[in-house]
């Protein structure tokens, strides 16, 4: 299906569903945990307490809470492995790689690869593949924008904003619930193709995905792009 959805419509749907930061403690303490999550490793809650100076049980109580823990991912030993669209690989391989500082991580959607840079503060290659087809699709990004897209003609899938607000109703998991139906296509009639055989999914420009990105990381964590 093709709409002519612009990103604030669906921007205004997740940000209902999702409540931000509960203030500036709260958005250093998200950022900080991009930033360690980025080096590679799990982390847990007392390097995160020691790097942005709080106890251990306060930021354990913060990660639990409402603005947090709807999207955080831990593994066995209580490690952080995911969080906001960012994945380790323990949490576990998806189709869109993002190559940031020499390592590999993950991103859970497409969508997520286009906000992840800023929230990371640097530019990021993202490499990923059409669930369609298996094609590649890449591009770099970063918090000012995007670049070298390969191929050009790529696009994007979304959830209706219609869609998005039944789905975070249900409080179901984010990853299966929303992050599963938004990926990357070589082309709109790929894309196209994919959307619909899968209903309340819809063809989306890059150019919006990353428009709705810099829209949620906003409003989430409080984090401007450039």
């Amino acid at each position: 299906m093709t709409t002519k959805i612009r990103a604030a419509e669906v921007a205004e749907e997740l940000e209902g569903a999702f409540p931000p930061a509960g203030g500036a403690e709260d958005q250093w303490l998200a950022r900080t945990l991009f930033q360690l999550l980025a080096k590679g490793e799990p982390v847990d809650d007392a390097r995160l307490a020691g790097a942005v100076g709080q106890s251990a049980e306060e930021v354990s109580a913060t990660l639990a809470g409402p603005a947090f823990a709807p999207l955080l991912y831990r593994d066995d030993d209580a490690r952080i492995i995911g969080f906001s669209g960012l994945g380790l690989p323990e949490l576990g391989e998806s189709v869109h790689h993002l190559h940031v500082d020499g390592r590999e991580l993950y991103a859970w959607c497409a969508g997520d690869a286009l906000f992840l840079p800023a929230a990371l503060e640097r530019e990021v290659r993202v490499e990923s593949r059409s669930p369609l087809t298996g094609e590649r699709i890449s591009l770099t990004v970063s918090p000012e924008g995007y670049r070298d897209i390969d191929p050009p003609e790529a696009v994007m899938s979304m959830l209706t904003p219609e869609e998005v607000a039944a789905r975070t109703s249900r409080g179901e998991d984010v990853i299966t619930s929303l992050c599963h139906f938004l990926f990357f296509f070589t082309s709109e009639e790929s894309a196209r193709e994919w959307t619909t055989e899968h209903p309340g999914t819809v063809t989306f420009p890059i150019e919006e995905g990353f428009e709705l990105g810099r829209h949620w990381i906003a409003h989430k964590w409080g984090i401007e792009g450039a």
